[in-house]
């Protein structure tokens, strides 16, 4: 005879493969609050929650049906940022981004500046009690503001045009002459800097690589870039293509990938690019590198991100429908394939910014009209047209008919926007999608 206690050491074994479908399953019923508190009942359970996806799962569930169906509570932010964004920032604001979820870092003109989000970061996301510990440490986190500048170099013609955060250690900025900058994010010190070359318009990072677009100042030229991270004195350069390229003014990519938008021309207050596509390859003598792809898609985009490893959605740059009305649709690419697997109407003024976020993306056009996606959603193939109220991808619009978005920049569970009126006076909109509801699987 069997125990009750003896069926949940067979089941919640990790070492017996056979019957860890079980045991996943009977997991996968428990909404996320309860799969965490079963987590701590025991170390059997414990230790079989560490051992499988179940708890990543459960929680990406959580957070789809948060930013789906929740109702997001509103932040109360610190009056420095107010006071950073109204009174200090005057410029156009470049870049934005959320950094170990309680600092908001913001680019304009010829500095970086960085400001605490909350006094106490204690709503984090981290489920194990020694990470949110690490969390909470007030080391852990950046002061409450902190502006980043090079001192170096001529501060009326460095423009930080772009700027990504490295190893959560280090700040990268990009500018309009071609500077590239590092900071610690820590002390706010200038620890390297390098010329490059033209206009730097984009920096992405992936563990220790280092991917950068440029434009030729007379916009007759352009490159993309990647530096491999030695020491901030050694940055080497394993792979660079500039022939017959024209300035690329938007770009992304992974261990697999790099896509760039190549610009054709301006309008409507819009760069306008055809797609590039690259894809890694070793050569003979084990180096790495990055061929060109044969894609041309014969159409021109303002935007672009990759997502899903390699799926890479795109900003189209207007068809006209009629005489009074665009399409500025999203377009979806399977990289891997060299085909078009979705194409959603949506937008009704070009797409500036795609920003994906977790299992999301989200996207604002000129207008200030923001949209959040599901990337699973996207990446299924579906080639007819449609209108955006029909697409199973489209989660939710998330910007309200009288509001002008300048800027935006999320992380796993909050969304914070940078408002403009019509006499161009700035105020901030941060809202927490996080629910402390339970919901059925």
């Amino acid at each position: 005879r069997i125990e009750a206690m003896d069926y949940i050491d067979l089941i919640f074994d990790p070492n017996r493969h056979g019957l860890n479908h079980i045991a996943e399953r009977i997991l996968l019923n428990l909404d996320y609050f309860s799969l965490i508190q079963v987590k701590r009942t025991c170390k059997l359970l414990y230790n079989f929650i560490q051992y499988s996806n179940v708890e990543d799962t459960v929680f990406r569930w959580k957070l789809h049906y948060d930013w789906a169906y929740g109702s997001p509570k509103i932040l109360k932010l610190p009056s420095c940022l107010e006071t950073l964004l109204i009174d200090v920032v005057s410029n156009r604001i470049n870049s934005m981004k959320i950094f170990q979820e309680n600092t908001l870092i913001i680019s304009s003109g010829n500095s970086v500046y960085s400001c605490g989000l909350f006094p106490n970061p204690s709503n984090s996301t981290s489920t194990d009690s020694e990470m949110t510990k690490e969390n909470n440490n007030p080391d852990n986190s950046l002061p409450s503001m902190r502006i980043f500048t090079n001192p170096n170099i001529n501060r009326e013609t460095n423009i930080i045009s772009c700027i990504e955060i490295f190893r959560d250690e280090y700040l990268l900025t990009g500018s309009r002459n071609g500077m590239l900058s590092i900071f610690n994010l820590r002390t706010g010190e200038l620890e390297s800097y390098k010329q490059l070359f033209g206009i730097i318009s984009e920096i992405k990072c992936q563990e220790d690589l280092i991917a950068t677009s440029h434009l030729g100042k007379q916009f007759d030229m352009g490159c993309i870039t990647i530096r491999k991270f030695h020491s901030l004195q050694e940055l080497q350069v394993v792979w660079s293509v500039y022939e017959d390229v024209m300035p690329v003014f938007a770009m992304d990519f992974n261990y697999q990938f790099i896509v760039g938008l190549e610009w054709i021309e301006t309008h409507d207050q819009a760069h306008i690019g055809i797609l590039s596509v690259y894809k890694s390859a070793t050569e003979e003598d084990n180096k790495e590198t990055w061929k060109r792809l044969d894609f041309d898609l014969n159409h021109g985009f303002t935007s672009c991100c990759i997502f899903r490893e390699n799926f890479c959605a795109l900003g189209s740059a207007g068809v006209q429908e009629s005489r009074e009305s665009w399409d500025f649709s999203v377009i979806i690419a399977d990289l891997e394939l060299l085909s078009v697997v979705q194409v959603v109407k949506c937008h009704k003024s070009p797409i500036f910014h795609m920003l994906p976020s977790g299992d999301r993306i989200i996207t604002k056009d000129k207008s200030g009209l923001v949209y959040l996606w599901n990337q699973e959603y996207l990446a299924k193939s579906n080639k007819s047209p449609g209108e955006v109220e029909e697409c199973p991808a489209l989660i939710r619009r998330l910007t309200e008919d009288n509001e002008k978005v300048e800027m935006m920049t999320a992380d796993l569970r909050r969304l914070i926007f940078v408002l403009k009126d019509s006499t161009s006076k700035r105020s901030v909109k941060a809202q927490d999608f996080w629910s402390t509801k339970s919901f059925s699987t």
